[in-house]
């Protein structure tokens, strides 16, 4: 990875979202926070009724997939 194009861009993105007080079970500000940069992106994303973010990355084949938790 290009640490000189994409590290401020990580960086202020980890911060943003480490300053979102999100105590274990209240986590929908994150969540939101977390599908919104996706969307801006581009990216198909959602959150499910346990408040994580399903994103959508496309691809060719729909059985073969990621999940990062």
């Amino acid at each position: 990875m290009d640490f000189e194009k994409y590290g401020p861009y990580i960086l202020e993105e980890t911060s943003a979202l480490l300053a979102i007080d999100s105590p274990s079970g209240m986590t929908r500000q994150a969540a939101e926070h977390v599908r919104r940069r996706f969307a801006a992106l581009g990216c198909e994303a959602e959150i499910t009724r346990k408040d994580g973010v399903l994103v959508y990355l496309g691809g060719k084949d729909k059985s073969n997939a990621i999940l990062l938790e």
